[in-house]
């Protein structure tokens, strides 16, 4: 049987949310900065294949409410670094 952490290894993190949701359905309302990082996640996998359509649909359905809030992630040499999430949109949808 697969866990979730060969799902989230393989970048799949909605399949991997709804895994977790199934297992602890009250999960992500007590850990609302774990939500955050899944959606953030999804969005760097989104970036990471180059689906930039699907990262800005999904940036700003589930980014925004976290707009200029800061998240930890590891850099290129492991280090954990602070990091904004800035969501920041034209009044056209686009990026500036």
């Amino acid at each position: 049987m697969i866990g979730v952490r060969e799902i989230l290894l393989e970048g799949k993190i909605s399949e991997a949310m709804s895994y977790i949701k199934n297992i602890f359905p009250t999960l992500f309302d007590e850990r609302k900065e774990l939500l955050k990082v899944f959606h953030a996640q999804q969005f760097i996998e989104y970036v990471r294949i180059k689906d930039f359509q699907n990262a800005i649909i999904y940036s700003q359905k589930y980014l925004i409410p976290y707009q200029k809030e800061n998240i930890y992630c590891l850099d290129s040499r492991n280090v954990i670094q602070e990091v904004p999430i800035d969501v920041n949109f034209t009044e056209n949808n686009t990026w500036y």
